[in-house]
């Protein structure tokens, strides 16, 4: 049995429609066999559901990373931004990954800068195709109405390789600063050491 915590915005909790509207797919594979309220505060009810987990069925990959939605990637438009299918959902949805910045490759004003086709390739290279986990922070969307990530493969966060990979320099926007110490010690480290654009673009 395995149990997790959801909540679910429910005026008046009632087990057999918890039941139907809880998903548990994205979380583990198996079937929710019992659900308890665990508390209710105003409109939003805390739910424990047990799980009966499929025979032989492991958790996906991107279970070891934080809890959040699940898809594959699509399409890689370039270094830092991709197209991800939820699951569940038919349209794919546009991602820019928070917290980093690849050199450009498609900006309809700025030329292909420095290192900007091999961030793309990179990223091609790792994500497309793949099921990730998607971390949000504060502020969910951008003003272009890009859907703000970190994007999780397995227990690696894609965000962080890229910079430490030296495929981005660190790009911190308030109030989205969840991991931009982190990431900037990572900058830090591969400047030093010279990976990437540090060691090509400089």
């Amino acid at each position: 049995m395995r149990r997790t915590n959801t909540s679910l915005p429910w005026p008046t909790p009632d087990l057999g429609e918890i039941r139907e509207k809880t998903t548990v797919r994205s979380i583990v594979a198996g079937r929710v066999i019992d659900v308890r309220i665990a508390s209710v505060v105003g409109d939003e009810a805390t739910v424990e559901v047990t799980v009966q987990l499929e025979a032989g069925a492991a958790p996906p990959a991107s279970i070891s990373g934080p809890a959040g939605d699940v898809g594959r990637v699509v399409e890689v438009i370039d270094g830092d931004t991709v197209k991800v299918r939820l699951e569940g959902q038919t349209q794919a949805v546009k991602i820019r990954l928070i917290g980093v910045d690849t050199p450009e490759t498609k900006h309809p004003d700025k030329p292909v800068q420095c290192f900007g086709p091999e961030a793309s390739s990179f990223t091609r290279s790792m994500l497309l195709g793949r099921e990730v986990r998607l971390e949000y922070d504060v502020e969910r969307y951008d003003k272009y109405g890009r859907t703000l990530a970190y994007m999780w493969l397995g227990d690696q966060m894609f965000n962080e390789v890229l910079v430490s990979e030296g495929y981005a320099r660190t790009l911190t926007i308030p109030p989205n600063v969840r991991h931009a110490a982190k990431f900037a010690a990572l900058e830090q480290e591969a400047r030093a050491q010279r990976r990437g654009l540090w060691g090509v673009c400089e």
